[in-house]
């Protein structure tokens, strides 16, 4: 994850003290973090394991012991892709051991046992990461982080509530330009291995500003 606020990044440090502020509440404000007494530029988040402002703070994850953000939601992605590509293998390797009426019995019955607990154990696992993939999946298509879907949905039910016109995310700048948000302006089969590209700049980009995506090689 990219802490904000870190003196080694001066392209992030200085895009923050230059950038515009909007301190009217809505997803483009600018803030300060009344924590670490840092200024947050939109959708960061300060993450109270680490101590520190997260740009693009998407969640923290027990997995990897580390925050998701700018920085790392790309090799989170991948890490989530390849673990769910490697239970199908499992799974299909052992799907001819089992029937619709049960697992062939084999001569020794441990084995057996041994056999169903792996395919149990790895399909189900496949199913969640399936789920996480498909959930993240939306939330890169229409431009959001897991914090933004949540405030996005709160922000529609008050804009409901209070017959105001529909919000509209401002950093929803279409599903192709979104996912080149975060794997950069590749073809998708350099984009899924694995690699030392920085994620494109800015990480906050809107329509109103043209949604500059750089290409990162």
């Amino acid at each position: 994850s990219t802490h904000f606020g870190n003196t080694k990044n001066t392209k992030i440090t200085k895009t923050a003290t230059s950038g515009p502020m909007d301190w009217g509440g809505s997803p483009l404000q600018w803030r300060l973090c009344g924590r670490s007494n840092r200024i947050k530029p939109p959708r960061a988040h300060y993450d109270a394991v680490s101590g520190k402002v997260v740009l693009n703070m998407d969640h923290f994850c027990p997995w990897v012991s580390n925050t998701i953000g700018y920085a790392n939601y790309r090799y989170f992605l991948l890490m989530l892709f390849w673990t769910f590509i490697g239970c199908v293998y499992v799974v299909s390797m052992l799907t001819p051991y089992v029937y619709v009426n049960g697992i062939r019995i084999p001569k020794n019955m441990k084995h057996s046992a041994y056999l169903l607990l792996m395919y149990i154990t790895t399909f189900s696992f496949a199913a969640v990461l399936m789920m996480f993939l498909l959930f993240h999946a939306m939330l890169i298509s229409t431009g959001q982080t897991t914090i933004d879907f949540w405030g996005n949905m709160d922000r529609r039910r008050r804009a409901r509530l209070h017959n105001d016109p529909p919000f509209r995310n401002p950093f929803d700048l279409g599903v192709r330009r979104n996912w080149e948000q975060v794997f950069g302006r590749v073809h998708w089969s350099v984009a899924v291995l694995p690699s030392f590209r920085e994620p494109p700049w800015p990480p906050y980009a809107t329509k109103e500003d043209g949604g500059d995506v750089h290409k990162r090689i």
